[in-house]
């Protein structure tokens, strides 16, 4: 027996309701919305380090 003492070994098979391309899916999702997030807090953060309200609308960028 190798590994951790105590440790059961895992089965072969899936017990599971989702299939491998729903949890693709899921997964996806969640790191769609993570990225969301991360960027609403990092627009966030640097409009309160710009004394700017977070009720006003964003500066016009220069292009």
């Amino acid at each position: 027996m190798q590994g951790a003492i105590g440790l059961r070994r895992g089965r072969g098979e899936e017990v599971d309701e989702f299939t491998r391309a729903d949890k693709k899916k899921l997964i996806q999702a969640a790191w769609t919305d993570r990225l969301a997030t991360e960027a609403r807090i990092s627009t966030g953060c640097a409009r309160r380090w710009s004394d700017c309200s977070p009720a006003s609308p964003p500066a016009p960028t220069a292009s």
